[in-house]
């Protein structure tokens, strides 16, 4: 390793040059002390290199924040010629990637300015061959460039691993569509994730079952985790059910547990108990990740026709359209049958049993009682 004199004034020029690009004195000494140990060029030569690397980013739409990123993740970047990033970067808007998607993915995987147009070419068609389209590849490539610099071994390995756990290969493909970014993972590290929600108190069937639907969940470390389970067991849970919650309705993984404290507030406002509306979601966990505007509509709805209590009896009914409950709702007072919590279930009777009682489809039902029909109708009467 060659000693590096730090007292000359080519030095220090090279330091505040890269200083310049927001990057900290200690980053910029480590792109010096690498790029210097690496190559012969003097501090002058490295001087020039770094100006010139540094105005054609610049002129390309790159930050200085992202021009420094990119000289400290791949340091040798400054072994290239002009042209050579002028032809790979021109490769990427030729093939359709747009400049903003450029940046972002040189940012994030500097390493794939090192690849030149052949190896990305190919790298499409492999992946292409694997069972993805080449417009997957796009989507894919933007969210975790470094599909282009793994191997293609690498790449096999990923999606085998996931088969291994006993998950489809049509299943583990469509898992590194939704994450991109998990191609990256290696073994070791998805071993620890998995590990990681096993202590957390998930089974592994389980685990497995949520990677298939949200594997997005393999992003998130332990802590973050643990603090989430700790944040609803906070709202009034024990840990337990809030285990149950997460393994039954996946999205509430990616919910903000004070999202969940709003809508029990708000579900509260309504004049149920906490006690109730804990229940409630404890006995369908999904209306955790319901839309709180959407609820409100119904329980207002269920609240104004006499069935308050039917959110508390038969939560999953909170599924149903408020559209097709209102327009039921419609028929049957038409009929002069009137809908109680003692009979409130014929507001949810499955569309071919209700064709087969009544030969009415919900298309049917909506159409002639639906609300928008509804208030046609009355402003033709009032005309």
């Amino acid at each position: 390793m060659k000693k590096i004199d730090f007292s000359g004034s080519e030095y220090n020029n090279l330091l505040n040059l890269l200083s310049s690009l927001n990057l900290s004195l200690e980053d910029s000494k480590y792109i010096i002390n690498y790029f210097y140990n690496q190559y012969s060029y003097s501090f002058d030569t490295f001087y020039n290199k770094v100006s010139l690397l540094t105005n054609y980013l610049l002129s390309f739409g790159f930050s200085k924040s992202e021009v420094g990123h990119v000289f400290y993740r791949f340091p040798a970047i400054f072994s290239y010629d002009i042209s050579t990033f002028e032809e790979r970067v021109n490769y990427f808007e030729k093939i359709g990637y747009s400049k903003k998607d450029i940046i972002r993915m040189c940012s994030f995987t500097p390493a794939i300015l090192g690849r030149c147009s052949e190896v990305i070419s190919n790298r499409i068609d492999f992946i292409t061959k694997l069972g993805y389209t080449r417009d997957d590849v796009f989507t894919m490539s933007k969210k975790a460039p470094g599909i282009f610099t793994h191997s293609e071994q690498y790449i096999l390995d990923r999606i085998n691993y996931f088969v291994k756990l006993g998950i489809s290969y049509e299943d583990a493909l469509r898992c590194f569509k939704k994450t991109p970014t998990l191609i990256s993972f290696s073994d070791e590290a998805l071993n620890e994730k998995i590990n990681n929600l096993i202590n957390l108190g998930f089974k592994k069937d389980v685990v497995v079952s949520i990677i298939r639907l949200n594997p997005s969940i393999l992003g998130y470390t332990f802590e973050s985790l643990n603090n989430k389970i700790n944040s609803f067991m906070a709202l009034g849970f024990s840990r337990d059910e809030v285990i149950d919650l997460l393994t039954s309705a996946k999205a509430s993984f990616t919910m903000d547990p004070k999202s969940l404290e709003e809508k029990i507030n708000k579900y509260i406002s309504y004049g149920y108990s906490k006690e109730e509306i804990l229940n409630m979601i404890k006995r369908n966990p999904s209306i955790s990740t319901y839309s709180l505007s959407n609820t409100c509509e119904k329980i207002e709805f269920f609240n104004s026709v006499g069935l308050h209590n039917l959110v508390i009896a038969s939560p999953k009914n909170l599924i149903q359209s408020l559209t097709l409950t209102k327009a039921r709702y419609g028929f049957y007072k038409a009929r002069g049958i009137s809908i109680t919590q003692d009979n409130y279930k014929q507001l949810f009777m499955g569309e071919k049993p209700f064709i087969k009682k009544y030969n009415k489809t919900n298309e049917e039902i909506i159409e002639k009682y639906g609300e928008k029909r509804l208030i046609l109708k009355k402003t033709v009467d009032k005309e």
